[in-house]
């Protein structure tokens, strides 16, 4: 009888010992990292995790280390804090492999693009030195960013210039159009710079801006007096919402508290 109790005993521990540990085992599937190991799962969303997104395939503490370890068709992703640094872009991929720069909703303090071939997106900016978001390059696509309140300069939300550009799902909140300033949603000029040829704008969201809200000034455009021509803009998609205004194709428009301007593209 002693022997049948003890065997009795020991299988209750070792069912509760069981339990316990069951218990104790988190219920979500553990991320797996970017080596192909596992750890715990990270406490934000990141752009491995994100629905939809690319996963990481590089991984950077700062905008210079990944300039020094992207290579073309990379997805990068950044480990360190860059809320109180601009994102600056200096090195792009290839024409079939541009380098992606995946923000997964984390705060920079603005971007800054001087390259060919990246892809930009996801990113937050919150009273950056203005403009917000400013590319120059060729082949290069911001997506998916949020820029707010913008400081400084022309108080711009976003400016560009290059060939072959897309500018999508973008949301630009509080331009400041105070002490003289004319603080446009998103602009592009060709005065100084050179012309901008087949540009995509769609499906961006202006929010109070404090000028226009799309402004695209060719060489003899006001003071677009730069040699050459801006060209190929593709009109906003039907969809697009900028200051709460369609803009419908070749349309020119004027609204109190910022509206929406297509200057022209071609010397009069």
């Amino acid at each position: 009888m002693r022997i049948t109790w003890r065997l009795v005993l020991g299988f209750l521990a070792v069912s509760v010992l069981a339990l316990l540990a069951a218990l104790a085992r988190p219920s979500w599937p553990l991320e797996r990292g970017t080596d192909g190991g596992s750890g715990a799962a990270a406490p934000r969303m990141s752009p491995a995790t994100e629905k939809g997104a690319a996963p990481c395939t590089r991984r950077a503490a700062t905008p210079r280390e990944a300039a020094r370890r992207a290579r073309p068709g990379d997805t990068v992703c950044f480990d360190g804090d860059l809320s109180r640094r601009r994102l600056v872009v200096t090195k792009g991929g290839s024409r079939k492999h541009p380098i992606t720069y995946a923000g997964g909703g984390d705060a920079v303090d603005g971007i800054t693009i001087e390259a060919d071939d990246v892809i930009v997106e996801g990113f937050r900016s919150v009273r950056p030195e203005a403009p917000g978001i400013e590319l120059a390059g060729h082949r290069v696509t911001v997506r998916n960013n949020t820029v707010t309140g913008p400081r400084g300069g022309d108080g711009d939300g976003i400016r560009f210039f290059g060939d072959d550009l897309t500018i999508a799902h973008n949301t630009v909140r509080g331009t400041d159009n105070s002490h003289g300033r004319p603080a446009d949603c998103m602009q592009t000029f060709a005065s100084d710079t050179p012309p901008s040829h087949r540009v995509r704008v769609e499906n961006n969201r202006c929010e109070k801006a404090g000028n226009i809200c799309l402004t695209a000034e060719g060489p003899n455009d006001g003071e677009g007096d730069g040699p050459g021509t801006s060209a190929d803009f593709g009109p906003p998609a039907a969809g697009d919402v900028l200051a709460r205004e369609r803009l419908g194709s070749g349309a020119v428009t004027h609204e109190s508290g910022g509206g929406c301007e297509i200057g022209h593209t071609r010397p009069k």
